[in-house]
């Protein structure tokens, strides 16, 4: 990886098909859930990754169910 800026998303694949699914009122369906790597002092999705270095202590958020109540 360069050294550079970077944001994390990490799709919650639950059926397997390596692909994310929206919701689906029909078959009463959530939307699989998405999470995003926010810094908690600043609220910024970017994080630096360097060569060598070792980041601790990510923090990674779900977003809230969409779809069907």
């Amino acid at each position: 990886m360069e050294p550079i800026s970077y944001k994390i998303r990490v799709i919650e694949d639950l059926n397997k098909n390596r692909r994310w699914d929206p919701s689906n009122y029909l078959e009463e369906r959530y939307a699989e859930r998405v999470f995003y790597y926010v810094h908690p002092d600043t609220n910024s999705q970017d994080i630096v990754i360097k060569s060598g270095w070792i980041t601790e202590d990510l923090t990674i958020e779900a977003t809230p169910k969409t779809g069907l109540n």
